[in-house]
């Protein structure tokens, strides 16, 4: 997270989207589409805001594809340590463009 200040416990404002935002995003795609039920021939992460805590936790804003239809992903990523992989906390459909990312 380059040029970013990690605020531990806090988000940090929205930001356009890193190679390293893009790999977690990425990582859990299939769990993605498995909680939608459906594949998805567009998924490009966007944006992101994230949280210092036992890891990184990520809130990603990700295009699928159809006019102004984005997803909101949360990822949490692991201490590199534990050598575990990015997994899917929860997924919300039809956010739009300018739909803040939050954590609820």
């Amino acid at each position: 997270m380059a040029g970013q200040t990690l605020i531990p416990g806090g988000y940090i404002p929205t930001t356009p989207t890193t190679p390293e935002v893009k790999e977690a995003a990425d990582t859990v795609k299939p769990a993605v589409e498995e909680q939608l039920g459906r594949k998805l021939d567009v998924y490009r992460a966007m944006f992101y805001r994230s949280q210092v805590v036992a890891g990184i936790n990520y809130l990603i804003k990700v295009y699928i594809g159809a006019e102004d239809n984005y997803l909101h992903v949360k990822v949490f990523v692991p201490l590199p340590c534990t050598q575990e992989a990015p997994s899917l906390v929860w997924v919300h459909m039809d956010e739009k463009w300018d739909d803040p990312l939050i954590d609820c």
